[in-house]
């Protein structure tokens, strides 16, 4: 279940990115729409759960009686990301070695924008299981709390661990936001050789010619016309570059 909601996180991901990720200079994107009643909880330990919490119940079905763990899943797919904390701090009780727990929490604690929380539990997850998820998610919150360079240095152990177009891309955005150029284009080029995407060979294209490397930028306008002959600023542009050459 936690895989698939990481997959589709990552498909809605490439696309928040592809949208995100602009030229130098460029306006940022508006902030995250604030999540009303969010609540503050203690900070996470592994031996206990947060203070006033109690075990609860899991509910009937007609199946029978509901583990905690499915528990803990329905709520937070229902999105009662209150009660799915309370369960999943008791699983944790229960399991201070749980990483999939750590994980949801790490969820459950973001959706409320409880970054501070979250962080700690995806930490402890990369401690559990050192996994690409694990550091994609970390960087992700780090990201969220505009702490880029944690944020690019948990994308990097993701990648060393499992290179992927989608990491890169996120890297790429990270970069960006840090004004380090040369690592910016590294990642969009990591990116665009791994699965060519023409929003991000658009963007490529455009960052070599801010960068004055018309050569460069050519080539990645030509890259676009190879996945859509009719993309009409990929298409201009190769004309007014061949011209220029």
């Amino acid at each position: 279940m936690v895989e698939l909601i990481f997959f589709a996180a990552a498909v809605a991901l490439v696309y928040r990115t592809l949208r995100s990720l602009t030229p130098k200079g460029a306006a940022e994107s508006p902030a995250a729409r604030p999540v009303t009643g969010t609540h503050r909880a203690a900070p996470v330990k592994a031996s206990s759960p947060a203070t006033g919490a109690t075990r609860p119940a899991p509910t009937k079905t007609g199946q029978g009686r509901l583990s905690l763990d499915e528990y803990a899943r329905r709520l937070y797919a229902d999105k009662k990301y209150l009660a799915a904390e309370k369960a999943l701090l008791e699983l944790i009780k229960l399991d201070p070695k749980n990483a999939d727990a750590y994980t949801r929490l790490g969820m459950v604690y973001a959706a409320l924008q409880n970054y501070s929380d979250s962080i700690e539990c995806f930490r402890m997850v990369t401690r559990l299981q050192p996994t690409p998820a694990g550091f994609s998610s970390l960087g992700s919150v780090y990201y969220q709390v505009k702490n880029y360079p944690k944020a690019a240095a948990a994308y990097e152990r993701a990648l060393a661990l499992e290179p992927a177009a989608i990491r890169y891309l996120t890297l790429a955005r990270t970069y960006q936001k840090m004004n380090n150029n040369p690592k910016f284009i590294a990642a969009l080029e990591q990116a665009t050789a791994m699965e060519p995407n023409e929003r991000a060979l658009l963007l490529l294209a455009k960052t070599y010619l801010t960068s004055r490397n018309k050569p460069k930028a050519l080539e990645a306008y030509e890259r676009v016309l190879e996945l859509n002959p009719r993309q009409q600023t990929a298409r201009q542009a190769v004309e007014q570059l061949t011209v220029q050459s």
